[in-house]
C-alpha cells in the first residue's frame, strides 16, 4: 500500500513541477529569433515557433533593420509581425472596455 501512496506523490509531484515550468516560460523575444537563426535553424521553424509561443517582439522600423543585418530571414519577420498584429493594443483594449484593477473595482 505505501508503494501506491509513493507512487502517487511522485506522480502528482511531477505533475506539479512540469505545470510550474510550464507557466514559467517567457516569451519569445528578438534576441531568441537571432540566436535560432544564428544557430542555423531554419527559417519555417523559426515561424512554427513564433506561431505556437507567446512572444513579445519589438517590430520598430530599428529592430527590422537590425533583424535583417543579423541574417533573419524576411519570412521570419514577416511571422513576427503577425504576431504583433494579432495582440490587442491599449487602445483597442480600452475601446472594448478593459479597465484598471482600480477601476474595475468600482464598477
Amino acid at each position: 500500500m505505501s508503494r501506491i501512496i509513493r507512487l502517487a506523490l511522485t506522480a502528482l509531484w511531477l505533475l506539479a513541477a512540469t505545470t510550474a515550468l510550464a507557466q514559467t516560460q517567457k516569451p519569445l523575444t528578438n534576441a531568441d529569433v537571432v540566436t535560432m537563426t544564428k544557430n542555423g535553424f531554419a527559417p519555417a521553424l523559426i515561424v512554427k515557433a513564433i506561431q505556437s509561443d507567446a512572444t513579445d517582439f519589438d517590430v520598430s522600423a530599428q529592430a527590422l533593420i537590425d533583424l535583417k543585418n543579423a541574417g533573419v530571414d524576411q519570412s521570419v519577420m514577416e511571422a513576427m509581425l503577425a504576431a504583433q498584429g494579432n495582440k490587442p493594443s491599449a487602445a483597442t483594449e480600452a475601446a472594448h472596455g478593459a479597465a484598471s484593477p482600480a477601476r474595475r473595482g468600482k464598477q
